[in-house]
């Protein structure tokens, strides 16, 4: 990665327009899927979202998976405690 570049995270929106983009710009789903050296039909279902992009995928395009986890509400014990309080 160079200096000037930071990781940025996308969403799954984000990166399925982008490969999109790639599509547009290989002229075909066809011929990326060539590219990278992966099935037109897993590129198709990757784009349709009927499959999570895999290793492969990710790593041709300079990419890798991060799961994030999101603090919804609290706890369960956290939510008994507050049913206690006067």
């Amino acid at each position: 990665m160079y200096a000037n570049q930071r990781m940025r995270q996308l969403t799954k929106e984000q990166f399925l327009a982008q490969l999109q983009d790639r599509v547009d710009n290989e002229g075909s789903q066809r011929k990326l899927a060539h590219k990278l050296k992966i099935s037109p039909g897993y590129l198709n279902d990757v784009l349709q979202s009927r499959k999570e992009p895999r290793e492969k995928l990710l790593n041709s395009l300079g990419l890798r998976a991060v799961t994030n986890y999101v603090r919804t509400s609290g706890t369960a014990e956290e939510k008994e405690e507050e049913k206690d309080k006067p």
